[in-house]
């Protein structure tokens, strides 16, 4: 019993280093200067309310998420039905970058600096 508490605990482990390693990687952006820009520059995230991961990126824009443009894939799937799964980006050059997206990599792939 003891050994499967520690396999629990050590995969639950594993599992949240996984999802913590996509965060704001440089906390000196300007996340509401490179938010505005990405509006600018037609980058918009396809996403569910109802995913979690989706959440999490939500989050790490803060209150700038209100410039993120967005589709809620749940009111409109049949936009979304060519995507793998959500959250996923879309640059206007129609580049989709599926997951979770570190904020500095949005704003490189945008154009955004």
């Amino acid at each position: 019993m003891k050994k499967l508490m520690l396999f629990v605990i050590v995969l639950s482990g594993v599992f949240l280093l996984g999802c913590t390693n996509q965060v704001n990687d440089d906390p000196n952006l300007n996340i509401e200067e490179i938010s505005k820009c990405l509006w600018d520059k037609w980058v918009k995230m396809y996403w569910t309310e109802t995913c979690s991961h989706c959440l999490d990126q939500k989050a790490m824009f803060g209150d700038s998420f209100k410039y993120i443009e967005y589709v809620d894939c749940a009111q409109d799937r049949n936009v979304c039905s060519k995507l793998k799964g959500t959250p996923t980006w879309e640059l206007a050059n129609w580049e989709l970058l599926e997951w979770v997206q570190n904020i500095s990599t949005l704003a490189e792939k945008a154009g955004c600096k």
